[in-house]
């Protein structure tokens, strides 16, 4: 494991601003099934620091943005071959 690892599991998770904007952020469960994958790929993106993980007060639970979201899921083009 490398050092910024271990920095990041000792420096505090950023908390969601406010309610009426977690229309931005949606928990972990959701955004698998919306972007079609695993909880455990988002969870593995965590780790690697591709993502950032929000909380919101007295909430258990792991919300995640959707522009950082967007920015990793995002539909690639693919050129024909004719």
């Amino acid at each position: 494991m490398d050092i910024a690892t271990r920095l990041r599991r000792w420096l505090p998770t950023p908390t969601i601003p406010e309610v009426a904007e977690l229309g931005d952020y949606m928990p972990i469960k959701e955004a698998a099934t919306f972007y079609r994958t695993s909880q455990h790929t988002l969870y593995r993106l965590l780790a690697a620091g591709r993502l950032t993980r929000y909380r919101r007060e007295f909430d258990k639970k792991t919300w995640l943005k959707r522009s950082e979201l967007d920015a990793i899921f995002k539909p690639k083009q693919v050129k024909e071959d004719r």
